[in-house]
């Protein structure tokens, strides 16, 4: 015989698939290479902001010249920001607390 089930008793957390712990793989990361991340992303803000400047200068291209600047900048730097976060790599984190 099929067990009744009680409907108060149910909650919908009862149906949600149990969370496990993520192990992290890699370390996390220095505050010197936190620091290079914010520096990289001003530094992409500024790129966007020169492709739009630079494609409102050409309204008629504006689209093919925003992203020929825009990725003349962005792939430099990220790559220098993918070399800089990686240089700047310590043997130890900094410690959560901190």
């Amino acid at each position: 015989m099929a067990r009744e089930i009680d409907p108060r008793t149910i909650t919908w957390e009862a149906h949600l698939p149990r969370e496990e712990p993520v192990e992290q793989s890699r370390p996390g990361m220095n505050t010197r290479q936190k620091i290079a991340v914010v520096v990289i992303d001003i530094l992409l803000l500024a790129a966007v902001a020169v492709a739009i400047g630079t494609a409102n200068q050409h309204p008629d291209q504006f689209t093919p010249m925003f992203f020929k600047v825009f990725f003349a900048l962005f792939l430099p730097i990220l790559g220098l920001g993918i070399f800089t976060v990686k240089k700047m790599r310590s043997k130890q984190p900094d410690s959560p607390g901190q």
